[in-house]
């Protein structure tokens, strides 16, 4: 099990990666928007998809974690993937590109705050996903 200082430290690698990346990303722009980004072998992610989708899922990860946490002990609450997230993704590959960075730094911003609270106990917490079970 890993420690919720080890899940920051995960984090904090994870957003330095990314960061580091920010100037190349900021120079090529304005990038073009991908035809289709779903997940058939046939879509192609340009760098405003990629943003777009790490924004989405820091979002609803942190909120599936509150729901994990919320949900009645012994009772793992149910989540799985779900056709309005490729919304979420079109939503913010509209973005410009520095306001990209800025909502998914403020999203790891709140994450970080998140999971640095979680108590021992907490970090146990099962949820079950609808294809790959219990997590």
């Amino acid at each position: 099990m890993a420690t919720s200082a080890e899940l920051v430290r995960r984090l904090d690698a994870a957003w330095a990666a990314l960061a580091a990346q920010r100037s190349r990303v900021e120079a090529g722009a304005p990038w073009p928007l991908s035809e289709r980004f779903d997940t058939t072998p046939e879509a192609y992610w340009y760098p405003p998809e990629v943003l777009g989708h790490v924004a989405e899922f820091i979002g609803r990860w942190a909120g599936v974690v509150d729901a994990c946490l919320a949900a009645p002990a012994g009772t793992p609450f149910e989540f799985g993937s779900s056709p309005s997230r490729l919304d979420g993704i079109d939503r913010n590959r509209r973005l410009p590109t520095a306001e990209l960075y800025s909502l998914i730094e403020a999203r790891v911003v709140a994450l970080r705050t998140r999971l640095a609270g979680l108590s021992d106990a907490e970090l146990v917490v099962v949820g079950r996903h609808a294809t790959k079970g219990e997590t």
